[in-house]
């Protein structure tokens, strides 16, 4: 059956010598010291301990009708009174546990297998993650469903490292393609944000926004009511571009969202070739089993199917390169990107998929080796139709903390951004915006690039924006200087309508214009 899965003409260039892949530790192990994990947390009570302990049932779907149970994430945590550490086993990975611990009172990190590192902050009752939106039960507005029984844990079966890593990835071979548009430099053309609103279109004005990226989850309330064959997600988030687009009058750049390792069934383009059988060769299959030869799926939300892309297959790639320069995406004139979920791949949420497929180890390595190249192609493909992709911007799924955060790490941020042939001042970069202050728009101002935008990635869906800064109305003009120390410890730089300057020594800044 393996031929059904992979294009047997690509492998020997893509897999090369096979050698055995041992099975890992737990990925999290690393991450916690011997002292804090031993026995999952043997840490003495604090007198007067006021700090969250997690213990119980969550969920991420507060609210959600229990009707719709196949919606209904399960979050369990196990958290033992008195410990600042915990595990965690959620649908539909939970087969493989992921841990995390309380830094504070009220806020801690977890490490999502898959999902990497997570910070979190809980509300005074410990039933709320204001910044995951998971809730407690019986604090979720409906009943706790009868959740199945867990499987018997076990650690995923994760591909050995690629030998060629896209443009996009973290350690990445070289540079992505910069965009193809012009640089622009007025702020609300450099800002960056990526909204969501649930329950309806976000009505929230673009004209202060340079780049919007919105969420498969956006108006999710609307598109998921519909039946599964009709449900119109890719056309409802070209219709918030054109909205946005018309109340920025065309300024703001808007991206729509795609999943890099998964076809989804309620974007209408993939859903064709999805539901096509002279297509399963797109999708990755069952290897062994009762089911060898069939179509692997993780279905979503009302059983909404989920398939993983086949990039051994050069078909499948092209597939994907024409659907996303289409018209439900950047063929549309409202559409000028694609947020590309999961930039690493198959497997990258997905662990246990390649042991549940019965995928060898040569199998899965031939697999990333050609989805990084896919990557490649695909970015370059975006960027001959006059698109991009927001993984091309070098932060993966995120926005890149290349600016300095305080006084403490100033003034050697800035030397090492204002050094001649710095690599990011040349490559197109979204960079946090540390809350919008005046010093991170000074130093925003003094090291960007011809292609940098200011602000923050994904913060959940809300009605109001997350990421807006109070400089959006200032328009620099175009730069007449480079970035300069110009005493130590003070960095500036001159534009045709003013200059911006950070004293890194002070830490504070002023934007002269």
């Amino acid at each position: 059956m393996r031929a059904l899965l992979l294009d047997l003409a690509v492998l020997p260039s893509l897999v090369g010598a096979p050698t055995a892949v041992p099975w890992p530790h737990f990925a999290f192990e690393a991450a916690f010291n011997t002292a804090e994990r031993a026995d999952n947390g043997a840490a003495a009570v604090r007198p007067g301990d006021t700090r969250c302990n997690l213990q119980g049932n969550w969920t991420n779907r507060p609210g959600q009708h229990p009707s719709k149970g196949s919606d209904v994430v399960h979050i369990e945590i196990w958290q033992p009174a008195g410990s600042d550490n915990f595990t965690i086993r959620a649908t539909p990975w939970g087969t493989t546990l992921s841990q995390g611990h309380m830094t504070s009172d009220r806020s801690g990190e977890l490490f999502m297998v898959g999902g990497g590192w997570k910070q979190f902050t809980l509300n005074q009752a410990c039933n709320r993650f204001d910044s995951l939106e998971w809730c407690k039960f019986p604090d979720c507005q409906f009943p706790e469903p009868a959740w199945p029984p867990w499987s018997p844990p076990a650690p995923p079966m994760p591909p050995a490292p690629p030998a060629h890593k896209s443009c996009a990835r973290k350690g990445r071979s070289g540079a992505c393609p910069l965009p193809p548009w012009p640089a622009a430099y007025a702020m609300n053309e450099s800002t960056v944000v990526q909204p969501c609103n649930a329950s309806g279109y976000w009505s929230y004005p673009g004209v202060q926004f340079g780049l919007l990226s919105f969420d498969w989850s956006n108006a999710k309330e609307v598109w998921s009511q519909n039946p599964d064959d009709k449900t119109n997600c890719s056309e409802m988030l070209v219709e918030q571009a054109r909205r946005i687009k018309q109340s920025s009058q065309n300024r703001t750049r808007v991206f729509v969202y795609r999943n890099f390792e998964l076809a989804l069934e309620w974007i209408r383009g993939q859903r064709s070739a999805m539901l096509d059988q002279s297509k399963q060769d797109f999708f990755l299959r069952y290897q062994t089993g009762p089911k060898a030869g069939e179509v692997y799926d993780e279905s979503q939300f009302n059983g909404l199917k989920q398939f993983f892309w086949n990039f051994t297959n050069p078909e499948a790639v092209e597939f994907f390169i024409s659907e996303a320069t289409g018209p439900d995406a950047i063929g549309n004139v409202w559409v000028d990107g694609i947020f590309t979920d999961d930039v690493d791949g198959t497997f990258q949420e997905h662990g246990a998929a390649a042991r549940a497929m019965g995928l060898t180890a040569a199998e899965q390595l031939a697999i990333v080796n050609a989805n990084n190249a896919a990557y490649d192609k695909i970015i370059e493909a975006l960027v001959a139709a006059g698109g991009y992709d927001w993984q091309a911007f070098g932060s993966e799924d995120g926005t890149s903390g290349l600016l300095p955060s305080s006084a403490s790490n100033c003034a050697a941020t800035m030397r090492k951004l204002c050094a001649p042939g710095n690599p990011d001042r040349a490559a197109a970069r979204l960079v946090s915006s540390d809350g919008g202050t005046d010093e991170a728009v000074a130093g925003f101002l003094i090291a960007r690039g011809t292609h940098w935008w200011l602000g923050s990635g994904w913060a959940g869906c809300s009605d109001e924006p997350k990421g807006a800064h109070p400089r959006s109305d200032l328009d620099p003009g175009t730069p007449t200087t480079d970035c300069a120390e110009v005493t130590p410890g003070v960095f500036s730089r001159t534009y045709a309508n003013g200059k911006a300057t950070l004293d890194c020594v002070s830490y504070k800044a002023t934007l002269d214009f």
